[in-house]
């Protein structure tokens, strides 16, 4: 019986004001907010960042599992789309996104059904998709001051 592969994952953030560090493997990355939300609407948002990561993350599963198969995608472009519930946020409530739509276009010179079959594999197995998908647990560990 092979032994499950684990990979570790950590990133870090650092603010002081807007824009904020974030680093995650050594590449450094910025997060802010719109000026809507006290910002300066110089980099994506968190939220954004998370459409960013189903998009990404489908599109890289699509094309690995299309060399597995010998399948040629000369052009991969998913668009997430979403929308945010800013009213109830900025009045203090908890809001969230109540769901991604992806629109996917394959550029290839395979068959419609074939892609369709790629695509409905490569969903099944995203690991973004399945994470938003689950109920994650997200825990505060602790809170610690510096002086």
């Amino acid at each position: 019986m092979s032994q499950k592969q684990v990979l570790s994952l950590r990133a870090v953030t650092q603010q002081s004001g807007f824009p904020l560090t974030g680093e995650v493997r050594g590449f450094k990355v910025t997060i802010d907010e719109p000026a809507i939300l006290g910002g300066t609407d110089q980099a994506p948002n968190p939220v954004e960042y998370l459409l960013l990561a189903q998009a990404g993350c489908l599109s890289i599963v699509l094309k690995t599992l299309a060399e597995k198969k010998k399948i040629q995608l000369k052009n991969i472009k998913i668009e997430a789309l979403s929308s945010f519930a800013l009213s109830e946020f900025l009045s203090g409530k908890s809001t969230g996104l109540e769901e991604i739509r992806l629109l996917v276009e394959l550029e290839s010179d395979a068959k419609l059904e074939e892609l369709k079959k790629l695509l409905k594999e490569a969903e099944k197995i995203c690991p973004v998709k399945n994470t938003l998908s689950a109920k994650v647990s997200v825990e505060l560990k602790e809170v610690r001051q510096i002086s």
